[in-house]
């Protein structure tokens, strides 16, 4: 048998308790509320309604008898089709999540915490689902009925108030049934499940796990700490939304090898002016480096001021981080070079450099064409005139 752990919200492990499968046989409760799912009137005929429910009844513990799980998922009522289902989808959601929320050396007790050693591997698409997530918590091999069981299970019919249904038998026992679109379906499932203790367990376990890593997804969605490409990506989005641009700022996260492009730039912008003064006056020159188209250039005298000029550019508009929240960190984050993606699939690279920010990069080649190559063809014609 394997047993469950529970772990409160902070990870810490609380108790352990058995959760593989229940034995419907277990109890003699549980024994007593299968047993009297046989439904005999004393002799007497049924019709409409509960003619109807009879035979719920009826099919409902032949599935019983014949282990036919999947024969009991149809017949039982859509409340206990949909806590399992449901329980099913929180499961394989927090067995995705197990690795950002604990340890290496707790995340085997927590997938079996949760039941995904048994019921994790099921095909949501699987035809047998339903059956297979009743076999996680229902035995019903076990069951026997003898005659003079049923012999003291008469009862007088079921008594009808809007969509449910309950029958008492002369054992003093009740149960319930559901008026569903596809008739009336039993509620013995629902019954099962609420006195199951492993699926309030596992039920509670996935809830917590969730919660924990949703907890965690928020932080990590939210941050602003550079040195974390979440972070970087999330503090570069607000300088880009803010409705005055902080050039200086954005200037600072974007990579070394970015912030060269402008370097190179102010140098060849100095390499230009330089032939072009060649041989003219001071009092000449304003009009020379108009005439040659490269007056703007005298008013850039560092790197940063080459970008805070480009970025009033229509290039600059081109140049965006990707829609969406961060989402996942795509590459080796130890080597220093990954990239983020968003939950709408967008792609933004980041690098981390020696001030232990995380940079963004992959813009160099498109800025380079944009802003250098006219430069270097400017330099190259000059050079080729004088």
């Amino acid at each position: 048998m394997h047993r469950t752990q529970t772990f409160y919200l902070d990870g810490r492990l609380a108790q352990t308790a058995p959760s593989r499968q229940v034995d419907i046989m277990k109890t003699p409760q549980t024994k007593i509320i299968l047993v009297t799912f046989a439904l005999l009137c004393g002799g007497c005929s049924l019709s409409g309604e509960q003619a109807d429910i009879a035979e719920t009844l009826e099919e409902t513990i032949t599935a019983l008898e014949t282990g036919d799980l999947q024969k009991l998922w149809e017949v039982s009522a859509p409340q206990a089709r949909e806590e399992l289902t449901v329980l099913h989808a929180k499961i394989r959601r927090g067995l995705e999540v197990i690795d950002v929320v604990y340890p290496e050396k707790d995340r085997a007790a927590a997938r079996r915490s949760i039941g995904g050693d048994f019921l994790g591997d099921i095909p949501v698409e699987s035809s047998d689902r339903g059956a297979r997530l009743l076999g996680a918590f229902i035995k019903p091999d076990a069951l026997r009925l003898d005659q003079k069981a049923r012999d003291g299970l008469r009862n007088k019919g079921a008594q009808i108030e809007g969509d449910r249904a309950t029958i008492k038998t002369t054992a003093g026992e009740t149960f319930t049934f559901q008026r569903t679109s596809e008739g009336w379906r039993s509620a013995l499932v629902v019954d099962i499940l609420q006195r199951s203790a492993a699926f309030r367990r596992i039920e509670e376990n996935v809830e917590a796990v969730i919660k924990l890593a949703d907890g965690k997804r928020r932080l990590w969605v939210e941050s602003v700490d550079p040195t974390t490409p979440n972070g970087a990506f999330n503090v570069l989005r607000s300088i880009l939304s803010a409705p005055e641009l902080d050039k200086p700022k954005l200037f600072t996260l974007m990579s070394k090898t970015t912030r060269s492009v402008f370097a190179e730039g102010l140098e060849l912008s100095r390499a230009i002016q330089k032939l072009v003064r060649r041989g003219v006056s001071k009092a000449r020159r304003k009009k020379v480096y108009e005439r040659h188209g490269i007056a703007h250039l005298l008013r850039f005298r560092t790197d940063l001021e080459w970008f805070e000029h480009w970025c009033n550019s229509e290039e600059f508009k081109k140049v965006t981080l990707p829609a969406g929240e961060p989402a996942q960190i795509e590459g080796d984050i130890h080597a220093g070079v990954v990239t983020l993606i968003t939950d709408q699939k967008g792609r933004a690279s980041f690098i981390r450099e020696k001030d232990g920010f995380w940079h963004w990069t992959g813009k160099e080649s498109r800025i380079r064409e944009t802003l250098l190559s006219p430069l270097k063809a400017k330099l190259a014609d000059l050079k080729s005139s004088n």
